[in-house]
C-alpha cells in the first residue's frame, strides 16, 4: 500500500483526534498532565503536516518551556519523556486500546506518531512498515471516506527474557568504593545511583548515560543520600537523605537541575537504609517506617508529604521493607523480615489489605523488584547459600529461575520500563581474622585468610586453634584451623542457612553455634571434629549468640520467645530455660568468678551491661560501657575486664583501637591501636585465655559496581 496523500490528512484526523480524547481520558493518562500536553502537541503538528519540526529542540521549547537554543545533551527532558509517553501508550493499548479503531505511537528514535490499525483481528496479519513522518500510514478503520482499506500493522517485537538479558552482561561501572541502587530513567537511557566516592568518605546521587563513560555528580549533601528514583515522566529525581540516625527524609529534585525540597520526614534507626520507590501516577512514594519496635511500608503523599501505613507484620518480627510499586501501581511487593536472616517476598494491594506471600525460603533477601509486564518478581536471594543471585518468581506460583552465577554475589537489580535492559549491583566483600601481641612484641598477621568472608573468631582454652565462621564454601559454615596457621577445616554441613557464633565449650572438645535450617535461628552442639550436630533450644521464637557458662554445664543464648530478645539461660542436662534479663540482651558472657553476666544491648542506649547473677531474674542491668552499634559484636572477656573495639574518634578516617575496661576501677583504658578497617556489625574480637593475644575482624577489601545487560 503506497504513502497517503496529503489531501487525505483532513479526512483522516478526525478518527485520529477521538481516539486521543480516548486516550487522554484513560487512567493512563488522566492525571498526567505533562504526558497529556506532549502527546497532544506532537499529534496535532502530524496531522497539520508539521511532523519535519517535531525535533528535540523544537517540543523543549514548546512544551517544556526551555530557552531557545538550550543544549538538549545536557537536559534530555524530551528524551525523558518520550521514553515514559511510549510507556503509556503501550499500557493504554495492553489495557483496553486495542479494540479501538486506531492507534498512536510515537516510534522509538523520534517523535513523529505513527497510526496503525488498532484491530485486534488484524494484528495478528504480516505487518507492512507505518510511515513516518509526513508519510502517514492510514489503517483499516473503516472510514469509507478514504474510499477502501489501507494496512499498516504496529510491529511490537517480542521482548529478551530476563535470562537472556544477563546471559552477556558486562560491567557498567569500574568505580572505587561502593556503587549502588541504580534506577532507569523512563526512556531507558540513563542510569541514576549513589555512590561512596572513590575515597569512600561521602555517599551521593550520581546519573550516567548508558553510552557515558563517566557519571555526573547530582547531590553535595554532607549527609548520605541514596535511593535514587525517577519520577514517572524522568523530570525529577526523589531520594532518601540520611539526615540523623532516627530520621530520614524524602528528597525531591527536578532534572537536568533545579532546588531541592523535603517532601516528608520519616522515622528510622541508625542501622536502617529504607528503600524508596515512585508510583506510576506520581503521586505517592513508598518506603519503610520505623514504628512500634519494627518497620512498616507506608505510602507518603508526593505533593503534601502525608504518610499512610501500608502493612502491620506480626508481632515480635523485624518487620517490612523493601517496598516497589508493580508498573500499574496497583500492588507493592515488599520484604518481610522475621528475624536476621529470616525473609521472604510478599505482595499487597496499594490500597491495604491482607498481604499475599510469594517466596517461602525463609532466606535471606536483599532486594526486589517487579518485571515490567507485571507478571513475575526478580529477588536478590541466598536462597542457595550465602552468596546473594537473582531468582525470577512468578507470581503464578511457577518454579523460580536462576538468574545469575552462584559464584557472583548480584543486588539491587533494576530493569528498564521498555524491558530490553537489565542491571544489578555486584558486591564483593574479604574479610579475615588477624593476631595481635597485646605486649607490642609483633605486628598484627593474619592467621584466617580467603577472598571470602572470615569472622566471628573463638579460640580454644588451650590457645591452640580457632573456631570462626566463613562463607568460602558458598555457604555459611562453621570452621576451624590453628592459631599458628595451617589448613582450615570444615566443621559443620549446613548447606544454606546463616550460620554462626561459634563458641568452644570450657574443656575445648565441643563448640556452639546458630543456624536457621528450618526457618527459625537455633543453637546447636557439635564435635570439635564435626559429626551430627545436636539441638539445643526448641519451642518458638529465634535463639542465637550462644555462650557456654564457665562450668560448662549451662548455655546463654539471645531469645525472643516472649517478644523482644532477651537474654535466656538453658542447662545442658534438659532442665527448663530461664529469663534473664528484661529490655533486651545478646552475647551474654559470665565473668570468670560466674557472679557477673554481661550482655550487650542494642537501641538507644546501645552497649555492654551488667547483671548480678544472685539477683532478681529478669533485670534490666546498668550499662557499664557504651558501644558504637556497629561494634555489639566486637567484645571479649578476660580475668583483667573487657576488651572491646572503639572507634578513635580523635583520627580521621575510621581507625579502631582496642580498650581493656576494669570491673573494679569501674574505668577503661587503650591497650592497642588496631590496623585496618574492623568489620562493622560481625563478630569480630576474641582473646586467648592467657590474655597475651587478642583475635580481631578486619575488612581487607570489598566494594560494588553496576552490570548490565542488554543492547
Amino acid at each position: 500500500m503506497g504513502p497517503s496523500r496529503p489531501e487525505l490528512l483532513p479526512e483522516l484526523a478526525p478518527a485520529v483526534r477521538e481516539e486521543l480524547d480516548r486516550i487522554l481520558a484513560s487512567p493512563e493518562f488522566v492525571h498526567a498532565d505533562t504526558m497529556s500536553k506532549l502527546l497532544r502537541f506532537l499529534v496535532e503538528k502530524s496531522l497539520q503536516g508539521e511532523s519535519h519540526h517535531l525535533k528535540e529542540v523544537i517540543v523543549g521549547v514548546q512544551v517544556f518551556g526551555r530557552a531557545p537554543g538550550y543544549d538538549p545533551k545536557l537536559d534530555p527532558v524530551v528524551r525523558v519523556a518520550a521514553g515514559r509517553l511510549r510507556q503509556r501508550l503501550l499500557q493504554y493499548y495492553t489495557r483496553a486500546g486495542r479494540v479501538n479503531g486506531i492507534r498512536i505511537v510515537i516510534p522509538k528514535g523520534g517523535y513523529a506518531p505513527e497510526f496503525g490499525s488498532g484491530d485486534a483481528a488484524a494484528e495478528a496479519a504480516p505487518a507492512p512498515s507505518p510511515y513516518r513522518g509526513r508519510r502517514l500510514a492510514l489503517a483499516v478503520v473503516g472510514l469509507a471516506a478514504l474510499g477502501g482499506a489501507l494496512a499498516a500493522i504496529l510491529h511490537r517485537p517480542g521482548l529478551p527474557s530476563r535470562e537472556a538479558l544477563l546471559r552477556d552482561s558486562r560491567p557498567f561501572t569500574n568505580l572505587a568504593g561502593y556503587v549502588y541502587h541504580p534506577s532507569f530513567s523512563p526512556d531507558g537511557h540513563t542510569l541514576a545511583f549513589d555512590w561512596s566516592g572513590a575515597a569512600r568518605d561521602n555517599v551521593d546521587i550520581y546519573i550516567q548515560r548508558i553510552d557515558a563513560d563517566t557519571p555526573v555528580r547530582m547531590t553535595t549533601s554532607a549527609d548520605e543520600d541514596i535511593w535514587p528514583v525517577w519520577s514517572p515522566e524522568g523530570d525529577a529525581l526523589a531520594f532518601i537523605r540520611l539526615t540523623d540516625p532516627t530520621t530520614f527524609a524524602i528528597m525531591r529534585v527536578p532534572m537536568p537541575a533545579g532546588e531541592e525540597r523535603v517532601v516528608a520526614r520519616v522515622p528510622r534507626i541508625s542501622v536502617t537504609r529504607p528503600r524508596l520507590d515512585w508510583s506510576a501516577d506520581g503521586k505517592l512514594f513508598a518506603t519503610a517506617q520505623w514504628s512500634g519496635g519494627s518497620q512498616r511500608v507506608v505510602l507518603v503523599d508526593a505533593a503534601s508529604g502525608a504518610i499512610r501505613t501500608l502493612t502491620d507484620p506480626p508481632p515480635h518480627t523485624l518487620g517490612d521493607s523493601e517496598p516497589a510499586f508493580s508498573p500499574d501501581g496497583r500492588m507493592v511487593a515488599f520484604r518481610r523480615t522475621v528475624t536476621s536472616g529470616i525473609e521472604d517476598v510478599y505482595v499487597v494491594s496499594a490500597n491495604g489489605g491482607e498481604p499475599q506471600r510469594v517466596t517461602h525460603d525463609n532466606r535471606g533477601v536483599a532486594a526486589l523488584i517487579w518485571t515490567p509486564d507485571g507478571q513475575r518478581l526478580v529477588v536478590s536471594s541466598r536462597r542457595a547459600g550465602s552468596v546473594r543471585q537473582l531468582w525470577e518468581f512468578p507470581l503464578s506460583g511457577a518454579s523460580p529461575v536462576r538468574l545469575t552465577s552462584p559464584a557472583m554475589d548480584a543486588g539491587n537489580p533494576a530493569i528498564s520500563r521498555q524491558g530490553d535492559r537489565m542491571v544489578f549491583v555486584h558486591s564483593f566483600e574479604d574479610k579475615n581474622i588477624y593476631a595481635l601481641p597485646l605486649d607490642g612484641s609483633a605486628r598484627a598477621r593474619r592467621v584466617v585468610d580467603s577472598t571470602a568472608v572470615d569472622c566471628d573468631p573463638s579460640i580454644s582454652a588451650d590457645g591452640q586453634r580457632i573456631a570462626f565462621r566463613s562463607t568460602r564454601s558458598g555457604a555459611d559454615e562453621i570452621w576451624s584451623v590453628g592459631l599458628d596457621g595451617g589448613i582450615p577445616r570444615r566443621i559443620t554441613r549446613m548447606s544454606g542457612p546463616v550460620t554462626g557464633s561459634p563458641r568452644w565449650s570450657p574443656n575445648g572438645r565441643r563448640l556452639l553455634y546458630d543456624s536457621r535450617p528450618t526457618g527459625r535461628a537455633d543453637i546447636f552442639a557439635i564435635d570439635e571434629d564435626g559429626g551430627n550436630p545436636q539441638r539445643i533450644t526448641a519451642g518458638t521464637g529465634g535463639n542465637s549468640s550462644p555462650r557456654w557458662s564457665r562450668d560448662g554445664r549451662t548455655v546463654y543464648f539471645s531469645s525472643d520467645r516472649e517478644g523482644t530478645a532477651e537474654i535466656w539461660r538453658q542447662p545442658l542436662d534438659g532442665g527448663p530455660a530461664v529469663r534473664m534479663t528484661q529490655g533486651g540482651g545478646v552475647n551474654a558472657t559470665e565473668s570468670w568468678d560466674g557472679k557477673t553476666l554481661y550482655f550487650a544491648r542494642r537501641g538507644p542506649a546501645p552497649g555492654i551491661y551488667e547483671l548480678a547473677m544472685d539477683g532478681k531474674a529478669p533485670a534490666e542491668g546498668k550499662r557499664v560501657i557504651a558501644l558504637d552499634g556497629a561494634f555489639l559484636g566486637h567484645w571479649a572477656i578476660g580475668r583483667a575486664g573487657i576488651y572491646y573495639v572503639e572507634r578513635n574518634g580523635e583520627v580521621p578516617g575510621f581507625p579502631t583501637r582496642l580498650m581493656l575496661w576494669d570491673p573494679a576501677t569501674q574505668r577503661a583504658r587503650e591497650m592497642v591501636a588496631l590496623p585496618g578497617t574492623p568489620s562493622a556489625f560481625d563478630g569480630g574480637l576474641a582473646i586467648s585465655s592467657d590474655e597475651k593475644t587478642v583475635l580481631f575482624t578486619v575488612l581487607d577489601r570489598a566494594g560494588s559496581n553496576l552490570v548490565i545487560g542488554g543492547r
